[in-house]
């Protein structure tokens, strides 16, 4: 009887868990960014005036934020600053209430999304454990510490999967485009839901009308804020990707050990150069992915996961917060080691969530073991050694590449006929 309540008892601790060390931050977190960044930037563009020419520092002083000199001016797409405008007429204190309770429809969504899609492989016990750890784990911890947009991205992104599974290809496709507009890095799985539909290509074609239409009227709706940000958003994305230890993207692991290799003393024109290379590595990482669409078998479970992933990481930037669109692939993963429940499969799906969704967190070394390894070894390799979460997601990527689903096994229809 009492190893029956278990799992429900593990279930409930590690939720309680989460929703705890989350609630004990939001208090403070009210004044801070990204939230003081996100309301600043969509009340100048409601006033009237340019959020990426603005200077933020005494925007910050009058509403009582928080300012980072890190930060002097908006860098939001301008299709973010858009969706977070109705919220930025509220005072502070009931739009942070607000943008925190779209954070946890976000969730909720993804949550039951998952929980559809998987119920039939896994037990429910076991499927409820998998929401407690995503409840608990330290990715979703972050993504509220900074009040983000990934979990609004990843509810969208899973919705248009869903969509995609039951035949509603024009309207998953414009799901893909609203979540590309708010953050640019999704736009590369929009050529996913175009090859992965039926029919011919001009029928293809036909179901992307509804997302280009929402593309037109949202650049339409915005237009006056494209210049700024164009002229604003590289040099930000420049500052957020060299020595920080936090952006776990695969660009920023090859500018960092690029410039670490020269003891961070570079010229502006080498970082350009290794910036160069970093970009056309992650281009060609998620070209290669779309490799066996072309030919063979396809697998939309597999496929959609392994996109989703690789899209995540080559965006030049991949904050801790960002891991959240791991979600379900993280929970595809562990119904596929359910499956077994052998110790191995067990000790596999413990290491993935520790070193994805919850960012390696709690794992550290002796001091006195990590003093010796300072020491001992080039600072470019300590540099890659910080990189443990993107190496994660990179081997659950592979690991989906070379599996096939028990859900998708069947010939690919992929046609060009007219």
């Amino acid at each position: 009887m009492k190893s029956r309540y278990l799992p429900w008892l593990v279930v409930a601790l590690l939720c309680a868990f989460g929703i705890i060390r989350i609630a004990l931050i939001l208090p403070a977190r009210s004044h801070e960014n990204d939230f003081a960044h996100y309301y600043v930037t969509s009340r100048l563009w409601v006033e009237g005036r340019d959020p990426y020419r603005t200077p933020f520092a005494p925007e910050f002083a009058r509403y009582g934020f928080q300012y980072d000199p890190r930060i002097p001016t908006g860098t939001n797409p301008p299709a973010l600053v858009a969706l977070f405008a109705p919220i930025a007429l509220l005072p502070p204190g009931a739009a942070f209430v607000a943008w925190v309770a779209i954070e946890i429809l976000s969730l909720a969504l993804t949550l039951a999304m998952i929980v559809a899609l998987l119920r039939r492989r896994v037990a429910a016990r076991m499927l409820a454990i998998l929401v407690g750890l995503l409840v608990a784990s330290s990715t979703l911890y972050f993504h509220f510490y900074f009040s983000q947009v990934q979990l609004v991205l990843g509810a969208l992104l899973l919705g248009a999967y869903v969509l995609q599974r039951s035949g509603r290809y024009s309207s998953a496709l414009a799901l893909v485009a609203a979540s590309a507009l708010l953050k640019f890095f999704p736009a590369a799985l929009l050529p996913w839901f175009v090859l992965t539909a039926p029919g011919s290509l001009k029928a293809r074609i036909a179901r992307t009308r509804p997302a280009l239409a929402l593309i037109a009227l949202v650049v339409l709706c915005t237009w006056r804020l494209w210049p700024g940000f164009l002229h604003a958003g590289g040099a930000v994305v420049g500052d957020a990707v060299v020595n920080q230890t936090f952006n776990f993207s695969l660009p920023s692991l090859i500018v960092n050990i690029g410039v670490a290799g020269r003891a961070f003393a570079i010229t502006s024109a080498e970082l350009a150069t290794i910036w160069r290379f970093a970009s056309a590595a992650a281009l060609l990482l998620v070209a290669l992915a779309y490799v066996p669409l072309l030919s063979g078998e396809r697998d939309l479970e597999n496929d959609f996961c392994v996109l989703l992933l690789l899209v995540t990481v080559s965006s030049p930037t991949a904050w801790g917060h960002y891991f959240v669109l791991g979600f379900f692939p993280f929970c595809v993963f562990a119904a596929r080691m359910l499956e077994r429940h052998t110790a191995v499969h067990l000790i596999a799906l413990g290491l993935v969530f520790g070193f994805t969704l919850n960012l390696g967190d709690g794992v550290s070394l002796p001091a006195w073991l990590a003093a010796r390894i300072n020491a001992a070894l080039p600072y470019s390799v300590l540099v890659a050694c910080t990189y443990f979460p993107l190496y994660g997601l990179l081997a659950l990527a592979a690991w989906f590449r070379s599996t096939r689903s028990i859900v998708d096994r069947q010939p690919s229809r992929l046609s060009t006929s007219g």
